[in-house]
């Protein structure tokens, strides 16, 4: 069962706010690498991600709104808590980058890295308009769970790896998708464990449905909000509009447009 009500979108003010950054930021280099970035809209702020690790963070109207992963730093001497690997900094704050390391992956992030190519391969061929990646939800552990974890901690953040909008026959529909490697444990059962065990994946996607049909006004309000950010900054100049593909001939505004007309999430 999902724990906290789910938000997506920048009110008016935070976007205004996050527009202005986007014009103004240059060390970042974010707009003019969309390319290598995806950019992300959250509740009332946006996360950037290089190959599906998280670069920064701008959260609008905060003290120090700029935060960035620490492993990112060219140099050292960054205070971050060992409750969030982001530094916080002041908008316009100088900084040492280390654009290397954001091209370069541990083992750990090797399933990211390999997920994000194949996303932006799908992107690029026109299959759909990908809005959001690792959709965050909170719900209570299962018994199970809790006796497996090394934290007693009652809840538990789930994340789907994107949101997107495909078109049946010719309407926008929003889709949250999981992705997985064929060599992916979590696939796979142990036949030889008595009783037997369903795979990993099966009580995964449980969770994932549960989320999705206790959620589904707020998940379609969500990203009717994030589709309207999306066109808003696309008019402003701020991103282009080829950062999405078209589908079906259809450009991206067009499909934003009718996607916040009639939000809706497949059954």
């Amino acid at each position: 069962m999902s724990e906290k009500e789910f938000r997506r979108g920048l009110e008016n003010g935070h976007l205004k706010e996050v527009i202005d950054f986007l014009r103004k930021e240059h060390q970042y280099q974010i707009t003019k690498n969309l390319d290598k970035y995806h950019f992300c809209i959250r509740d009332n702020y946006i996360n950037v991600y290089s190959n599906g690790c998280s670069l920064l963070k701008y959260s609008p109207n905060s003290q120090k709104p700029v935060e960035v992963h620490y492993k990112y730093f060219n140099s050292e001497g960054y205070k971050y808590s060992e409750k969030s690997p982001y530094v916080r900094l002041c908008a316009g704050e100088k900084i040492d980058l280390n654009w290397n390391i954001i091209r370069q992956h541990s083992p750990e992030e090797a399933e990211k890295v390999k997920i994000a190519n194949y996303l932006r391969e799908q992107k690029n061929e026109g299959n759909f308009l990908l809005l959001d990646l690792e959709v965050a939800f909170t719900r209570k552990r299962s018994t199970e769970e809790t006796e497996k974890a090394k934290t007693k901690k009652e809840l538990i953040a789930d994340r789907i790896d994107m949101a997107c909008i495909y078109l049946k026959d010719s309407n926008p529909i929003l889709k949250l998708i999981e992705v997985k490697l064929t060599n992916d444990k979590r696939l796979k059962s142990d036949q030889h464990v008595i009783p037997y065990k369903k795979p990993e994946i099966i009580e995964q996607m449980q969770h994932y449905q549960d989320f999705i049909e206790e959620e589904r006004n707020n998940i379609e309000n969500s990203y009717k909000t994030v589709a309207a950010n999306y066109h808003e900054l696309i008019s402003q100049d701020i991103i282009p509009e080829n950062y999405f593909s078209s589908i079906e001939g259809i450009s991206p505004k067009k499909i934003l447009e009718r996607f916040m007309h009639n939000p809706q999430i497949e059954e």
